[in-house]
């Protein structure tokens, strides 16, 4: 098991605390958005959080989770955004290409990633990419040139975007078939033969509820970052696959995401206060011995961030290059 815990950076929270009475939520309840179907990664990692997020805030409220699917997570972005109490008694887990889909789509999102405001991140992610054991693709070489039928389950999700960035930059011919709500069903149609390759967090898979790895059931062919995870390290990444830097600009832009995670992100418009209880509750959650004992277990992964430093990565996603993004939104709208 991968586990790491991210370098805290206490020094921010400290000195707004200075300035910010810290926010009692005594007698509240915290709801924790999630944008994706019971059972799934997201999912997971939000449970694990709110067995011990309120008895790290003020006034030790109660959490719930809530799911709210949609568009890939973009439903509940939404919400957290334009219907969720500005109070801090609602946070979310969205899909981490939020801010991607924002600088490809401009005019068609309901929501400005620069003012919400970031908590902290639970983890990074490592998308894969897998096919079925008995599968005639077992390597992204066996691949080129050849019709493969990948699931998608979003609009900005790395299983629907970057096999249409890899046909057009790595010869592949991926046929994305989209409507899968969520990483449950795309296994499902992965072992139905409904299609032959599908992604999902590398975290997600070591979980293994359902036995797979263990059973050599699944075979990794890719992983969808900018570099190789430590342990998958024969297993290429998708820049390795392009062939001009611009292009790997690009993968990289959209591979951000990668870096936001399995994040926790709050509504805009909050008070200062509100803010600092919040992020100070995610630092405390995560450096929970039971937590972390509980992450062991799950074998889920933690690579935490806090919150100021979340809230930088998303910025600096959203200042890549123009022409760049327009080729990406090229590529994504010409499939």
């Amino acid at each position: 098991m991968r586990f790491v815990a991210g370098a805290f950076s206490f020094a921010f929270l400290s000195f707004v605390s200075c300035f910010a009475q810290a926010q009692d939520f005594k007698g509240k309840t915290i709801n924790i958005v999630v944008g994706f179907t019971p059972g799934g990664g997201y999912d997971m990692y939000a449970r694990l959080l709110s067995r011990v997020f309120g008895a790290s805030l003020p006034g030790r409220p109660n959490v719930v989770v809530q799911n709210m699917p949609g568009a890939g997570g973009l439903v509940a972005m939404n919400y957290i955004y334009n219907l969720a109490p500005k109070d801090g008694t609602t946070v979310g887990i969205v899909l981490p290409s939020v801010g991607v889909y924002q600088k490809l789509y401009p005019g068609e999102v309901h929501y400005d990633v620069e003012k919400v405001n970031w908590v902290g991140r639970i983890t990074s992610n490592t998308p894969i990419q897998y096919t079925w054991h008995t599968s005639k693709f077992r390597t992204v070489q066996d691949m080129k040139g050849r019709q493969v039928l990948v699931a998608g389950t979003g609009a900005t999700s790395p299983s629907m975007v970057v096999p249409l960035i890899l046909n057009a930059f790595a010869d592949t011919k991926f046929k994305v078939i989209s409507g899968y709500p969520g990483g449950n069903e795309s296994r499902l149609a992965l072992e139905r033969g409904e299609v032959e390759a599908i992604s999902s967090n590398w975290s997600t898979v070591k979980d293994d509820r359902n036995g797979w790895l263990r059973d050599n059931k699944l075979i990794v062919t890719l992983q969808y970052g900018t570099k190789r995870h430590p342990e998958l390290a024969e297993i290429p990444a998708i820049v390795e696959l392009v062939k001009t830097e611009d292009q790997r600009r690009i993968l990289a832009f959209f591979a951000s995401a990668d870096e936001i995670g399995v994040a926790v992100v709050a509504p805009p418009f909050l008070e200062p206060s509100v803010v600092v209880s919040l992020r100070e509750a995610f630092v405390a959650s995560m450096r929970d011995a039971a937590l972390i004992d509980e992450a062991r277990r799950l074998t889920l992964d933690l690579d935490v961030l806090p919150g100021d430093e979340l809230q930088k990565i998303s910025s600096d996603a959203l200042a890549t290059p123009a022409p760049l993004i327009a080729q990406l939104k090229k590529i994504i709208d010409n499939k």
